[in-house]
Formats: structure tokens, C-alpha cells, sequence
């Protein structure tokens, strides 16, 4: 399968605009909770019968629209949604970084074959 770069591009376009929706989606006050916070709790959902006892309630009870269950877990919910669109963004940022077909790259490259004897250039 052959990709171009515009297809590339276009589809990484494509994929920050909808994490930023979903940032939109989910941006709502959770300025008293911390991240840390929310992970913790996230990952507690499947050890204690606490939390399972809450996410249980919470699956299970999601009628009318209104959400019904733990506050708390409700905000764990959205802020680890929140960080996980905010960690994809950050990588696809990186990856659109490092684009081997930029000439400043590709200099380099050239530079650093030269410098190590692997190109006869």
C-alpha cells in the first residue's frame, strides 16, 4: 500500500480536528480534581469492589441522558479522556515534526552518512 505524504497529512489533519472536538466535548469544570487524581481512580475501577461497585451503577444506570452515579467518576471519566486526546495531539505533533523529506532533514542525513563513511557522495 502506497500512501502519499498529502494523504498523510490530510489524514493527520483530519485526526487533531476531531481531538479537538472531543477537548471541546469534554471541557467542563474539573478544576478541583487533578490528573493524578483521575488516573488513580480509573485505575482503582477494576481492583476495588469500591469503585466496581460505582462503575457497575454507573453502565448500568444511563437513562433519559441524564448520568446517573458518582460525580467523582464521572470527572475521572472526562479527564482521562481529556489527557489521553491532549497525549495523541502531542505525538501527532511530533510525528509531524519529523518529516524525513524536508531538505533541512535531508541535509542532515546527507551530513551524517558522509560523517560516518556510509555514502561515497
Amino acid at each position: 500500500m502506497v500512501c502519499l505524504q498529502e494523504d498523510v497529512l490530510n489524514y493527520i489533519s483530519m485526526l487533531k480536528a476531531a481531538i479537538g472536538v472531543m477537548e471541546l466535548f469534554f471541557a467542563e469544570s474539573e478544576v478541583d480534581m487533578k490528573i493524578r487524581q483521575a488516573k488513580k481512580i480509573m485505575k482503582e475501577v477494576y481492583k476495588t469492589r469500591y469503585w466496581a461497585y460505582r462503575q457497575g451503577y454507573y453502565c448500568g444506570k444511563m437513562d433519559a441522558g441524564k448520568l446517573a452515579g458518582d460525580h467523582r467518576l464521572l470527572k475521572a471519566m472526562r479527564l482521562t479522556k481529556k489527557w489521553e486526546s491532549r497525549k495523541i495531539r502531542n505525538d501527532v505533533n511530533k510525528i509531524l515534526e519529523k518529516n524525513p523529506f524536508k531538505p533541512r532533514d535531508l541535509q542532515r542525513s546527507v551530513l551524517r552518512l558522509k560523517r560516518y563513511g556510509c555514502s561515497k557522495a
